[in-house]
């Protein structure tokens, strides 16, 4: 029986965020070599993640798993390493690093069905995997026992379930995340959670509300897709308005310029020393071309050289200064005496909201918390 591949609206709109995903996993995990930021890293093994899930789930859908037998028999296997990497992710933005090595035996479920898994992947012949493949569309539907099994509650709804426990936990645990982005791309992947939770709970066969499995893969594909594509319109959002696009595009883009590594160090030297002497970062509305002003040096020339030498911005470079300042201030004891606001306006922010995005940033915490720690007796 030949087998016509289905290209669907489903299959365009989860290509589009497969290319996304895999660019912006990748690019997350290669930017550790010049930032160091933890959350970015586990937020690329997520993203990945999901991009060789809904990769697989897709081309089972649509028929194309025909063409690449090899990929057939890998379905869940990358979901089931996402989810202790969603509390490692959590962890990181709640500033709870030190809970990492506490909390790697959650990766123990993957490793141990890993090893069987796998061990049955590479016992079943190609010709074997196309005959289920070919079984599977002709009676559009699964083998009814996989659902009564132990394996398939625990590693479709009781392990998701801890998982979900112990990040709820985690996120209502002590420090507030002062940073927007990863507050968002958090809800949305425990939504993703709960609703794994909730599609395999009520696709059990007795309940007889998803007696084909090709529905339940539908809308797997579909919610995944959606909330992969949200995470992405949050990162990109969130690079356009710090970078004024992807940091690594400005790298390309600054690789034929006259500026040189050498000059580009002294500016940013220049740069510090000034910010140091004289609290420029104080200034509310200072800008790039306001520093650059000071120092005698093209704006271009000085926006390029942060970029060069720190991989970041001149917000994140003017910032990190403001916050350092901050958490200065609020580690004196007088500093309960004030509320954030005054102090965030002290140190150039203009409004309380801004404060509270950068301090996430660059302390990783919330100032509430360092203000309340010198309150207690």
């Amino acid at each position: 029986m030949e087998l016509e591949p289905r290209i669907d609206f489903i299959f365009l709109i989860a290509g589009v965020a497969l290319g996304q995903g895999l660019f912006f996993g990748i690019y997350l995990l290669l930017a550790q070599f010049w930032k160091k930021h933890l959350d970015h890293f586990f937020l690329g093994l997520i993203l990945l993640m999901l991009t060789f899930e809904i990769t697989h789930d897709l081309l089972v859908h649509s028929g194309l798993i025909l063409y690449v037998l090899f990929f057939h028999g890998l379905g869940g296997f990358f979901k089931l390493a996402l989810y202790p990497t969603i509390i490692m992710y959590l962890l990181v933005i709640k500033g709870k690093n030190k809970w990492i090595v506490f909390l790697t035996p959650l990766y123990v479920p993957f490793i141990v069905t890993s090893f069987f898994w796998l061990k049955g992947y590479f016992a079943v012949s190609i010709e074997e995997k196309e005959y289920m493949l070919r079984a599977f569309y002709a009676l559009n539907e699964t083998n009814p026992l996989i659902r009564i099994t132990w394996e398939f509650w625990f590693l479709n709804v009781l392990y998701p379930l801890c998982i979900l426990i112990i990040a709820i936990f985690i996120l209502v645990k002590n420090r507030k995340i002062g940073w927007l982005l990863p507050t968002y791309i958090t809800y949305l992947l425990i939504g993703g959670l709960v609703f794994s939770i909730a599609l395999k709970g009520i696709s059990f066969q007795s309940l007889e509300l998803f007696s084909i499995s090709n529905r339940e893969w539908t809308i797997d594909i579909l919610f995944w897709t959606l909330t992969m594509l949200l995470i992405i319109i949050l990162l990109l959002r969130d690079y356009v308005k710090k970078y004024g696009g992807i940091n690594l595009l400005h790298r390309i883009k600054y690789k034929n310029s006259g500026l040189t590594p050498t000059k580009a160090k002294v500016y940013v030297s220049r740069a510090q020393a000034l910010m140091v002497e004289e609290e420029l970062f104080t200034i509310k509305n200072f800008r790039l071309e306001d520093l650059a002003s000071r120092l005698e040096v093209n704006s271009s020339y000085l926006s390029q050289s942060f970029s060069q030498v720190t991989g970041t911005n001149f917000t994140d470079f003017i910032n990190s200064y403001r916050i350092e300042k901050a958490r200065q201030l609020l580690a004196k004891g007088e500093s309960k005496r004030f509320t954030i606001e005054a102090i965030a306006q002290s140190v150039g922010f203009n409004s309380r909201s801004a404060f509270y995005r950068a301090f996430g940033k660059h302390a990783q915490g919330h100032p509430k918390d360092l203000q309340d720690s010198r309150k207690r007796p």
